[in-house]
């Protein structure tokens, strides 16, 4: 009787590794834990998705989830989204941070598996989960992270072994503008930028979407125009700071410009010369009154940036377009003339051709 006994055993052991190894949504993965403690006698499921056991799973399971983030990301992510999905989103940033500590915060492998752990949540819990990534980081790996964070991406789903299995891919929808001035908008809000940490962050933005130098650079050049011509209009305007009772002193240490803001900036860009005039153009008093008027004035750039690749995209689009067709077509009355033309005439190339 205990030979049978072995037997089931076994059998449902195989049925729980086969399980979790192709789940294809969050409840695949949580029927598959559940058979796994049915079958083992074991609370596991409870203990692993317990906030009060992050510091323990950090430590000693990181190897197993640095495994499925090299092999199968997408499978990792499911797991990832089962384990926290009643956590708070400071202990799942917490958790995130801790478990993949080895990659950066700005690195598009980390911020992928963030946007897809999230992709279900509500506009504001993504916005709450961004501003505790972020605090306290560059410009520059700030304007990465919001840049891979919407960008959309395609994480791999593990091939099954199978002759007729492939490699599938999982889709995230890339944010339209809208969206991604809406979370640029309400980070910059909760985190308290001021104009020089706002110029920054877009001027390291543009870099981010223009791969032409020659594109780069104007997008850049815009963007520094709009801040020189904001500069220039705020030293004719007459110095109202002592009349102004609508900030805190606490709001006006966080948000007006200093020596000390500027030399922790630290820029990532490779055009040198964009950095000089950037760093020429900080000044030491802000444009503006309100941190509100600096954040809407610096979105408002935002936006035109992005809508100014949207069309720029358009537009090669159609150029390409136009492009393939006049080569199908030059294609086709190469061939077509060709089959009129004598062997002998071929044989010497066009520009025989074109001396007959």
């Amino acid at each position: 009787m205990a030979a049978p006994t072995t037997s089931v055993s076994h059998c449902k052991a195989h049925t729980v590794k086969s399980a979790l190894r192709r789940p294809k949504t969050v409840g695949d993965v949580d029927a598959a834990m559940k058979e796994m403690d049915e079958t083992y006698q074991t609370s596991f499921s409870d203990w692993i998705r317990s906030e009060a056991n992050i510091g323990f799973v950090c430590t000693y399971k990181r190897q197993m989830f640095d495994r499925y983030m090299n092999e199968d990301a997408h499978t990792l992510s499911l797991v990832l989204c089962w384990m926290t999905q009643d956590w708070t989103v400071a202990s799942i940033a917490e958790f995130m941070l801790k478990l993949f500590y080895s990659y950066k915060i700005s690195s598009r492998r980390f911020t992928h598996l963030i946007a897809v752990v999230s992709a279900e949540w509500p506009a504001e819990r993504k916005e709450e989960i961004v501003n505790v990534l972020l605090i306290g980081e560059t410009p520059a790996t700030t304007a990465q992270f919001i840049k891979h964070y919407t960008e959309g991406n395609y994480l791999r789903t593990r091939p099954h072994g199978d002759a007729d299995d492939k490699m599938d891919e999982i889709p995230l929808k890339p944010w339209s503008n809208e969206d991604i001035v809406s979370l640029t908008t309400a980070v910059s809000k909760l985190l308290r930028w001021n104009d020089v940490f706002m110029m920054d962050f877009i001027t390291e933005y543009a870099g981010l979407l223009f791969t032409d130098p020659i594109q780069k650079a104007k997008a850049v050049v815009t963007v520094l125009h709009e801040y020189e011509n904001l500069s220039a209009s705020a030293t004719s305007i007459p110095d109202k700071s002592s009349h102004s009772t609508s900030r805190s002193q606490s709001e006006a240490t966080l948000f007006d410009d200093d020596d000390s803001d500027a030399s922790q900036t630290t820029s990532t860009s490779e055009d040198e010369e964009i950095q000089r005039r950037i760093a020429e153009i900080v000044r030491p008093k802000s444009g503006f009154r309100t941190m509100r008027e600096s954040i809407a004035f610096g979105m408002r750039i935002f936006g035109q940036m992005l809508e100014q690749v949207d069309s720029e995209e358009s537009n090669d689009f159609v150029a390409a377009e136009k492009e393939l067709t006049l080569q199908a077509l030059n294609i086709a009355c190469v061939d077509k003339y060709a089959s009129t033309v004598p062997t002998d005439i071929k044989s010497k190339g066009p520009n025989s051709i074109a001396e007959k």
